[in-house]
């Protein structure tokens, strides 16, 4: 996806979120899904997971869980379940491969669940280790 599109996503958005693709303390699976889906993006109202190949019945409108966890040295700081819905699913280009992009809206009274994590989140993003996006 290119950055102005990013960028126009962004001024969308309610909250911001956080590019978690490549952080290792922060990442979340969709323990339904039976392939590999990788946490990209995280923010206070949704996530976005990517996918190298196409799940079956994992098409909006479909309510999800989603499982998100954050670490430090010591291990798993902090671990929830949150339930969304699934809001968008899109073909996207990942280097020289193909994939697909899956939105989710956080339920508003899931949210507060994850307050510790973004707050982990923010002080990653002060020291340059994430990016907002």
């Amino acid at each position: 996806m290119s950055a102005s599109k990013n960028s126009e996503y962004a001024k969308l958005r309610q909250f911001p979120r956080f590019e978690v693709s490549h952080c290792e303390s922060v990442g979340g699976v969709m323990p339904e899904a039976s392939s590999s889906f990788q946490l990209s993006t995280l923010g206070l109202g949704g996530c976005a997971f990517l996918s190298t190949s196409g799940e079956t019945g994992f098409v909006p409108p479909k309510e999800v869980l989603c499982s998100i966890y954050s670490s430090d040295e010591s291990g798993v700081n902090d671990a929830q379940f949150v339930v969304g819905n699934l809001i968008y699913l899109r073909p996207i280009s990942l280097g020289t491969l193909a994939g697909f992009q899956y939105g989710v809206k956080f339920h508003h009274e899931e949210r507060a669940k994850l307050r510790g994590i973004l707050e982990h989140l923010e002080a990653l993003a002060d020291q340059g280790v994430v990016l907002r996006v």
